[in-house]
């Protein structure tokens, strides 16, 4: 073969299947999404995000995950979805909890947790409170004197 030229070449293959064990496939991803949606089901006031369904857009944190849910949107930041704000009650109202434990926020005075903080990728289960419900603890306010009362 010279240098630059080109030359064609025919070869013929041969069809030959090859049989192997069995395939299984588990739908674990599909399980994550039906469970989300089932609870949302049966509870009108809550909103359930999966896992599946906040590392479907590849966000960089929670903030802009929970955004795409109805009836809340985000206060930015630099850029970055910052504080939630749910049904347009102000972002020091809301109280954000991460496995059942309340975050508190880094401001002091009120209840405003900054989401951008928290990864999309540590969450498996979003769920968004849309009212008070029984379930949910009360909130508890220290007040000067040692006189606690809930909220």
């Amino acid at each position: 073969m010279q240098a630059g030229s080109t030359h064609e070449v025919k070869v013929e293959l041969e069809e030959e299947g090859v049989m192997g064990q069995e395939v299984v496939v588990l739908g674990d991803r599909l399980r994550s999404q039906a469970k989300a949606l089932s609870q949302q089901r049966n509870n009108p006031n809550i909103t359930v995000v999966s896992a599946d369904q906040i590392g479907r857009f590849q966000d960089a944190n929670i903030g802009d995950a929970v955004k795409r849910i109805p009836g809340v949107t985000m206060q930015n930041d630099q850029g970055e979805a910052c504080d939630i704000i749910i049904r347009a009650m102000a972002p020091e109202l809301n109280s954000v909890t991460l496995n059942g434990d309340r975050i508190p926020s880094v401001e002091g005075g009120n209840l405003r947790v900054q989401m951008d903080l928290i990864p999309s990728d540590m969450i498996q289960t979003g769920e968004v409170n849309k009212t008070l419900t029984r379930d949910i603890p009360p909130l508890r306010l220290v007040r000067p004197g040692g006189q606690n009362k809930g909220c």
